[in-house]
Parts: C-alpha cells; structure tokens; sequence
C-alpha cells in the first residue's frame, strides 16, 4: 500500500473518531452530564431521557416485562403462556453494561448521597392507616435529624397493606419530606412481576428509589435471585438497594452474585441486616466503594460502618433519631470515641426494640409517647398486654418522652 493511501485512511480514520467524539459530547450534554464514555452516553440516552409522553424507555421496558409476565389483575385466560426468555440475563448475552470502571457519570451512586441514620418507619393503624398520627411520627423525625425514610417496607407492615393502603402513605411521606431527606419505598415481594409493579407503583408516587427485598418463601437459588434483580433494574429508572434479611426470608445474596449485579447502573447498594460481619466485608471487595451499603441491623451498625457502611437503616431511630443521626456522622467523621459512646447507649434500647418481633415492640413504645401513636398492628401481628408494655417502656422512659412535638 503506498504512502499516499496510509495517510488518506489514517486522515479518514481521525476524522471518523472526531465525529464520534462530538456525538459523545452532544449526548452527554443532552443528559446533563459534563463527560461520557460512547458506552455510557448510549445507555443514558436509552435508559434516562425521556420520551415526549413522559415516560422513560426504562419503564416502558419494565411495563412490557410485567405484561408478558401477565398481569396479575388480567382475567387468566388472557395471560400469555411464555415467560421473558429466562436466558436473556445470561452474562454472555445480556447487552454490555457499564462496568464498575464506568465513568462517574455512569453510576448512579455518585448523583446520591444516601448516608447516616435513615428510619424504617412503622405504619400506624386505627384500622386503616392513620395518616395523621403517621405525619406527627414523620415530622418529629424530620425535626430531629432523621437522614432518610423507608416507608412500606418490613417496619411499615407491608406485606399486610392493600396497594391503595401503600400508595396512601408513601404520598403522604413524600409530601411531608418535600424534598428535606430521600424517600425510599419498599417494593419487594416473592414475585418479580409484583416486585416491578411495584417498582412502577413507586415512580409514580415521586420517591427517591426503592428497597427491594430477597424474595421470601420460594428461596431461589443466586441465578434466580441475579435475574429477578436485573428484571427489576431494567424496569425502572430509580436507584435500587438490594435487602438481605435470611431471617425473614430464607434466602441471601452472595457476595459473587453482587459482583455480578453491582454492573447495572440502578442497582445501587444494599441493605445488610445479615448481622455476618465477615459477609458485609466480602460484599464490600465484590463491589467498590461506590456501592451503598447499609446496615439493616441497629445492634451491629458501628462495627458494620467500620469496614465500609455509611449508616443504618433503624429501628432504634423511630424513638431516638437524633442519637442515631450522630452515632452515624461520628462514625463517617471518624471520632470513634464518641461513635462507641453513641453506640452503647442505644444498645439496650435497641435490644428491647427487638425482644419480640419487629414492630411490635416499637409501636407499643410509640405509644407511650407524645405524639397520640396508635398500638394497633395487622395480624398476625398483635400488642403486647397492658403488663409487658410496661415492663416494655419504663427501662425507656426518657427516650419515649422525648417522642414529642
């Protein structure tokens, strides 16, 4: 080949990636964003812009996996016989996703800055959801340094409230937060289809992402559990923690099956309430440092903040958030001395919150305070006696008289 016709294909060749270059430019600016890979600048344009409806490809995607799955109101003769091609999230197959090398732009993570003492809030019930005494439990949190919500999820009896029931309170909570702290509602269940309509259910609602738990009962295996959250990620554009709770469930995330997840943009953390602190820690060297990790577990959170968490997802916050908001920050500001301090001094407090199964003790504490908290749970859940709420309370009588407005 003669000299001439190498520099002509070396010019054509340069000329070819300034082209690129520039479309890359224009699409990162269209999403915002100040630089992009071509990878993740293709993903953006797929997976955030929005259409003229308003309503991103994302969940458009998630919409049509939840109607192939068929619809769990549709009339049974109707639902379609074939399943999502169950090999479509097969590594080897699966369209390339943003690797944990992506640019910063590509991670969700880095638009978040979810830390510190988030509440997983309890739903008060005078028979249906007393909106009111739940907004007087809301607001004395948000005044006293609550870092986050979590609303419908295990605390917030879920599992025994009807969709309208949930959309009811998380509007609620929304309204309320107005933007102060991030919203999350839990969306899990032990059915993907339900699991991303509920994800649809949530966007809908304005929060700030989604909790979703390890499906519960039918115990998948990590290949199941891999592809029910990728189904879920690709049904929606909210950040996603993945919650592991093997005692509820049954069933666990590996640290190997993360490595695998932590690839999608969305899936952005999780919630550990394994209390396995040799877990959390190969959790955190399957993934980076980007990914969010909580604790789920009050009783290990300083420990489990120590090799990587950046705060708890409490129980112990609903009585005592401002104990919790700085137990929290000192652990992120290093003063481990005070850290240890905070921590000790929730700990009995937390050990009674959890001396019979959540949230019943919680609620009973509630309502010994001064916000007019209702003691009412869903059944099979039931209160305490007169007696044992007592016995209960009075170790804690200064922290529930401190639940006041």
């Amino acid at each position: 080949m003669s000299g001439a016709r190498v520099t002509t294909l070396c010019d054509a060749w340069k000329a070819l990636l300034l082209i690129s270059n520039r479309l890359v430019a224009g699409a990162s600016s269209m999403a915002g964003t100040r630089q992009a890979t071509p990878v993740s600048a293709r993903r953006m344009i797929d997976a955030r812009i929005e259409r003229r409806d308003g309503t991103s490809r994302s969940e458009k995607r998630g919409a049509a996996a939840y109607r192939a799955h068929g619809s769990v109101d549709a009339d049974q003769t109707q639902k379609k016989n074939t399943l999502i091609d169950p090999y479509i999230y097969n590594d080897s197959i699966v369209s390339p996703r943003p690797s944990r090398d992506a640019s910063p732009i590509e991670r969700s993570i880095m638009k978040l800055n979810w830390k510190g003492a988030w509440a997983a809030i309890p739903t008060p019930f005078r028979g249906e959801p007393d909106l009111e005494a739940y907004s007087r439990h809301l607001t004395f949190l948000l005044n006293n340094g609550i870092d986050g919500i979590v609303a419908v999820a295990t605390t917030g009896e879920a599992a025994t409230m009807t969709e309208l029931e949930r959309q009811n309170v998380v509007h609620k909570t929304v309204e309320l937060c107005h933007g102060r702290v991030p919203v999350i509602m839990g969306v899990g269940t032990n059915d993907t289809r339900s699991t991303i309509a509920n994800a649809l259910l949530a966007k809908k609602c304005g929060v700030d992402g989604v909790l979703a738990v390890t499906p519960y009962y039918n115990k998948p295996n990590q290949e199941g559990l891999y592809r029910h959250f990728m189904m879920l990620a690709d049904s929606t554009d909210l950040p996603i923690l993945v919650y592991n709770v093997p005692g509820r469930t049954g069933s666990k995330c590996l640290p190997e099956t993360f490595e695998r997840l932590v690839k999608h943009p969305n899936i952005v953390g999780t919630k550990d309430a394994t209390g396995d602190m040799v877990f959390a820690a190969n959790t955190r060297l399957a993934t980076n440092n980007d990914f969010i990790m909580f604790s789920g577990d009050d009783d290990s959170c300083l420990p489990f903040m120590s090799i990587g968490g950046v705060g708890v997802i409490s129980v112990v916050a609903n009585i005592a958030p401002r104990l919790m908001h700085d137990l929290c920050e000192s652990v992120l500001n290093h003063n481990l001395t005070r850290a240890r301090e905070l921590y000790l001094k929730q700990l009995p407090l937390c050990q009674a919150l959890f001396s019979t199964t959540s949230p019943i003790p919680l609620k009973m504490m509630l309502s010994r305070g001064h916000i007019h908290y209702p003691p009412e749970l869903r059944m099979p859940l039931c209160e305490l006696t007169k007696n044992e709420t007592d016995a209960l309370c009075a170790p804690f009588a200064d922290f529930i008289n401190e639940v006041i407005l």
